[in-house]
């Protein structure tokens, strides 16, 4: 699906990026539990392009494409992303940091991904008889990258959740926290944003 104009790529998130009026419909029955609700994707950064050349093998027109400048980001979607008007102020904070944890799992598989795409670039290659088919494989082949991606991470986020948000549990939330970032500044080779132990 296209994606809404307004998006933020990882940093430290704030109480106003919160913006939905309500919670997404699938969650609505759960909406007396919910703290918040962060819609986190990953997609393409801007930049990447297909590149399709072609050449004959005999008598046959072979096209084969590549995308360059292939490289992930995990992205926050403010209008999809919802916090509870009810919450004790006296949990901002913890939950804050609770959705925060989500953005950094997110980006952490983010930069996982990229490190595959760079190891083996072959898996953004595809061949074909039209320049039309090569660039519908190699779309499919970025789709299937994401859900792959998306799968691995729901476990992590299930798991987090279930560490976390079934109680308040700020010694177990700040372990995550910790290890996240710890792991997302060594993918990075350095700093990260969005990381802040203060709590």
């Amino acid at each position: 699906g296209s994606m809404p104009e307004n998006i933020i790529t990882y940093r430290k998130l704030t109480r106003a990026d919160f913006q939905a009026t309500s919670v997404p419909d699938r969650l609505s029955k759960h909406k007396k539990k919910l703290n918040a609700h962060t819609a986190v994707t990953i997609r393409p950064a801007v930049g990447a392009r297909y590149i399709i050349t072609h050449g004959m093998i005999g008598d046959q027109q072979i096209f084969h494409g590549r995308v360059d400048n292939l490289v992930f980001e995990a992205v926050m979607i403010p209008e999809q992303s919802w916090w509870n008007p009810a919450l004790n102020k006296k949990r901002r904070t913890y939950v804050l940091q609770h959705e925060q944890i989500h953005f950094a799992l997110m980006e952490l598989e983010a930069k996982k991904l990229n490190q595959r795409v760079k190891e083996d670039p072959h898996i953004t290659y595809a061949y074909g008889n039209s320049a039309n088919e090569v660039r519908r494989e190699l779309g499919e082949l970025i789709g299937q990258l994401l859900e792959e991606s998306q799968r691995l991470t729901l476990k992590s986020h299930t798991e987090f959740d279930e560490d976390t948000s079934m109680r308040h549990n700020p010694t177990a939330q700040q372990e995550w926290h910790d290890r996240i970032m710890a792991e997302l500044k060594r993918l990075s080779g350095g700093e990260m944003v969005g990381s802040d132990s203060s709590l």
